[in-house]
């Protein structure tokens, strides 16, 4: 008597099970910056290894295609605000943490293909009290940025007449820019499936089991298996991981066109906490989670009107002295914690976290995947 077919809740042919079920040597969860660009140093380092990247949604949900597209380091009003919470090597740390990131991202894309311009970054400020407070510290703030990234007089003051509901100075930075983050991770998807890495999407993962090798039970009941695995899921960490993880949620609102509207470069206002940029040719406006903190301390992705009534005010009132239409608004989770530094840390012999970007993954994104994919292949790090 032939034996029994085995019963199967999921019938998958030969063909999935052996080239898609198969064993890898590194299973990486999270599809965004971090976690394609995690798959892309790796297999620069160690071309043979074989890797798939697991994103729990079909189009990318988290911070890394739902961010405003800055690529910015650090306002002079934030930098100063960390100075007072941390040390002065750890922000200079966070500062080069953010730089070489940007560098990184900018030598694996190409201007063109992610849209990005150096369009440089302004602060602007309320009145001259809040001004004052940080342009009479700006000789100190540019040596730490000397310090950190090797450029002197980062920061400058110049007059502005764009806004004349905000303070007519301004704190200029000439080496912060823009990109199109879609475009970012489209590029990534290119270049890492180049390489010959599996990315498959609308794949979440259920539990991970870790003994002699990786075992992954995603939400399907599909198993996978690795020999090691790397976190790169940022506030959607605590899931998997007892790690100081505390989401935070951003509001970002578009407007509707705008006519003869020119606003080149990033915006930042009350130390980074509001940020605005002009895209094609609206207003794109975000952040103010400080005016809400403990409802915007959340994982779930929605709206506020608080927070939104807040933006919309301050779009009205100090960026255009009049009233203007929105046409959009969507939210995006960053992950902050009891520290700005991110976590990169080996977890155990086969398990690894890169997390807690804390709202600066353009920039910090590329550097800490270099990191991660080095600690995982040697047990080191080049800091």
């Amino acid at each position: 008597m032939e034996s029994a077919l085995p019963s199967r809740k999921h019938m998958y042919s030969y063909w999935e099970r052996k080239y898609w079920l198969d064993h890898y040597d590194y299973i990486i969860v999270g599809g965004g910056i971090v976690g394609l660009t995690t798959a892309f140093f790796l297999k620069d380092l160690s071309p043979n290894k074989s890797i798939i990247v697991l994103d729990r949604h079909i189009i990318p949900q988290g911070a890394s295609t739902k961010n405003a597209g800055f690529a910015c380091f650090g306002t002079a009003g934030e930098v100063l605000d960390d100075l007072e919470h941390m040390t002065e090597d750890e922000v200079i740390r966070l500062i080069q943490l953010r730089w070489r990131g940007l560098e990184r991202l900018k030598v694996l894309h190409r201007p063109k293909t992610i849209n990005y311009s150096n369009s440089g970054g302004t602060e602007v400020f309320l009145d001259e009290d809040k001004f004052n407070h940080c342009s009479e510290k700006l000789d100190y703030l540019n040596k730490v940025m000397y310090e950190a990234i090797w450029h002197k007089n980062v920061f400058s003051v110049e007059q502005q007449s764009k806004f004349k509901q905000l303070y007519k100075h301004i704190i200029f930075n000439p080496h912060e820019g823009v990109l199109n983050p879609v475009h970012l991770i489209r590029h990534l998807l290119g270049i890492v499936a180049g390489k010959r890495v599996q990315v498959l999407r609308g794949m979440g993962v259920k539990h991970v089991e870790n003994n002699n090798g990786i075992k992954v039970t995603l939400d399907s009941g599909l198993e996978l298996s690795s020999e090691k695995l790397i976190y790169c899921t940022n506030a959607f960490s605590k899931q998997f991981l007892n790690a100081d993880i505390v989401p935070a949620r951003n509001q970002v609102l578009i407007s509707k066109p705008i006519e003869n509207f020119n606003l080149k470069g990033t915006f930042h206002y009350d130390r980074g906490y509001v940020y605005f940029r002009q895209i094609d040719n609206r207003l794109l406006i975000g952040g103010a989670r400080n005016v809400d903190p403990q409802v915007e301390q959340t994982e779930n992705f929605g709206s506020n009107d608080k927070v939104i009534n807040e933006l919309k005010t301050f779009a009205a009132q100090k960026i255009f002295g009049k009233p203007v239409e929105f046409e959009d608004h969507w939210s995006g989770i960053i992950a902050t914690g009891g520290s700005k530094t991110p976590i990169l840390k080996r977890l155990d012999d086969r398990t690894y976290a890169a997390i807690r970007l804390g709202g600066m993954g353009v920039a910090i994104g590329s550097e800490l995947a270099f990191q991660v994919a080095l600690l995982a292949e040697s047990g080191k790090m080049k800091y």
